[in-house]
């Protein structure tokens, strides 16, 4: 099951003890199991803060497009959640998508100019007075 968090703060869902970072999570069967039985879960549904993106075994979730699941792991944030995408998949582009995005943030952040001191000034020597 893949339920997305469209909150900024991590969301606990009542007495399930399952935790959903903000974004797309994806729920091993025990998870889904746990989160299904739980009263605050439909509660949650309800009022925008979890979206069940996908039920495995479900006619309702279904399975994602290539490009629905491509667009969607460009705002996941956990890399285990990331690789457990990985599991069953075949498709070609979505496998390079989980690759991209797990380098994606394995990679240290920088400043954006690119001088690797890290205060975006782009002269290089870390004081941040771009001279």
């Amino acid at each position: 099951m893949i339920v997305e968090n469209t909150r900024k703060g991590m969301r606990g869902c009542g007495k399930s003890g399952v935790f959903f970072t903000p974004g797309l999570n994806v729920l091993d069967p025990e998870q889904a199991k746990a989160v299904k039985g739980d009263p605050a879960f439909p509660v949650l549904c309800k009022d925008g803060t979890l979206v069940v993106v996908k039920e495995k075994g479900s006619d309702e979730g279904g399975k994602l497009t290539a490009a629905e699941l491509i667009a969607a792991i460009g705002s996941m944030n956990s890399v285990a959640d990331i690789a457990k995408l990985k599991e069953g998949e075949s498709r070609k582009t979505v496998l390079e998508a989980i690759e991209n995005r797990i380098a994606e943030l394995a990679a240290p952040a920088g400043d954006g100019d690119g001088d690797g001191d890290g205060n975006g000034d782009g002269d290089g020597d870390g004081n941040g007075d771009g001279e």
